[in-house]
């Protein structure tokens, strides 16, 4: 695997790689694909040895900042449901107040949405995180 080589140094940073290569990349990852394999893939759909590489290189990195948004993310959805739970426990008339329920229902359903959302993609990623085939030490 020799074509895996990086170069001594690269410029490329996160923002420079193609949605579509990260994109790519976490789904053959998923799919518990060989580095090799997912290197080759890679240079097939077009991108170049450089970007390959540091995209290879820069998958740890950009794992750990998506989790960590994840985590805000389920904590925001947290508050979300919590404000709206607190806004339909007040003692008001609902009668007069149907925007105010209206309110606090949409508050606990974009809570609830955004747990279940970023449940979801944190049970993606650390799928991504236990394949056995990358080992990011190789390249």
């Amino acid at each position: 695997m020799d074509s895996c080589q990086p170069p001594e140094k690269t410029n490329i940073t996160l923002s420079d790689i193609s949605p579509e290569a990260w994109f790519f990349l976490l789904e053959q990852t998923e799919k518990n694909k060989a580095l090799e394999e997912i290197y080759n893939g890679m240079l097939e759909r077009g991108i170049d040895n450089d970007n390959t590489t540091a995209l290879l290189k820069e998958l740890p990195d950009f794992i750990s900042k998506k989790m960590e948004e994840i985590s805000t993310q389920f904590s925001i959805g947290i508050l979300l449901t919590i404000a709206g739970l607190a806004l339909n426990l007040l003692p008001i008339s609902y009668d007069k107040n149907r925007l105010f329920i209206i309110v606090a229902y949409s508050l606990m359903g974009m809570g609830i949405l955004k747990i279940i959302r970023m449940g979801l993609q944190k049970i993606k990623f650390n799928k991504i995180l236990k394949n056995p085939n990358i080992h990011i030490g190789d390249l």
